[in-house]
C-alpha cells in the first residue's frame, strides 16, 4: 500500500514514525522496556528512511518504516508521552 506514495509523503510519514519512536525514549516516563523498544524502532527508521525516500519500491525499506511506526505505538503504551508530541507537528510540518 505504501509503495506508490510520492517521495515527499514518504519522507513526511517516515519522519513522523521516527519522531513517534523517539518520543517515549526521551519521556520522563521512560523505562527499560520502552527504551529497548525505542532503540529497535530508531534503528528500523533511521536507516531505511533515506532508502524508502529514494527507492519507493524497496520492500525492506518500507518494512523497516512500518516496524518503526509499530514500535513507536508499542513504546507509547498507556501512559501519556506528550512532552515531545507538542513539538513533533512543528518540526515536520512542510
Amino acid at each position: 500500500m505504501t509503495y506508490s506514495l510520492p517521495p515527499a509523503i514518504t519522507a513526511s510519514s517516515g519522519l513522523d514514525a521516527l519522531t513517534r519512536v523517539i518520543e517515549p525514549f526521551v519521556s520522563v516516563k521512560a523505562n527499560p522496556m520502552t527504551d529497548a523498544i525505542c532503540r529497535a524502532g530508531i534503528r528500523y527508521a533511521a536507516g531505511p528512511l533515506r532508502l524508502a525516500y529514494h527507492t519507493g519500491s524497496d520492500a525492506s525499506a518500507r518494512e523497516g518504516m512500518a516496524l518503526a511506526s509499530l514500535f513507536g505505538g508499542l513504546a507509547s503504551g498507556k501512559p501519556p508521552h506528550s512532552e515531545p508530541c507538542m513539538v513533533s507537528p512543528v518540526l515536520w510540518a512542510g
